[in-house]
């Protein structure tokens, strides 16, 4: 683990590997943007933003990694990113387990053990990224966010 922190203590030497993970963040939001195509359709534009919930981590992760890397870090973004990340990471691994006769039969089995796996991945990178943060007042708007 302290191996993992030190790659956000010093982003200037990790740079590179920061936004090797940054694009792979990005790659996820894309398709997770893309897998929610016909909800998005069938919804009102004003609620889209309640509707990606693990892209939209999976972006506020991204966004907060780039901050890191440009030296701008920002705790609230850190902040709302891990708890973002950790829980519906966990959510998903969770559902997709408890439900588990649907999800991983042999006809959609392959799509949702890489969903497994990509939300266990989430989930797993939030955990180094909440290190980053001091809890602040501003914090409280990301557990509102929550809410």
């Amino acid at each position: 683990m302290d191996a993992i922190l030190k790659i956000f203590e010093r982003p200037r030497e990790n740079a590179r590997l920061i936004w090797l993970i940054i694009a792979v963040n990005f790659a996820g939001v894309l398709y997770g943007w893309f897998y929610y195509e016909n909800q998005f359709l069938e919804t009102p534009v004003y609620l889209w933003m309640s509707i990606p919930d693990c892209p939209n981590s999976t972006l506020f992760v991204a966004i907060a990694l780039i901050l890191i890397v440009k030296e701008r870090k920002s705790d609230f973004m850190g902040f709302l990113a891990s708890v973002n990340a950790l829980k519906y990471g966990i959510l998903t691994c969770f559902v997709i387990l408890l439900y588990h006769d649907y999800f991983l039969s042999p006809v959609r089995r392959s799509l949702y053990m890489g969903m497994f796996v990509s939300h266990l991945l989430l989930a797993l990178e939030a955990i180094p990224l909440a290190y980053t943060v001091k809890f602040n007042r501003y914090c409280v708007l990301a557990m509102l966010w929550l809410l």
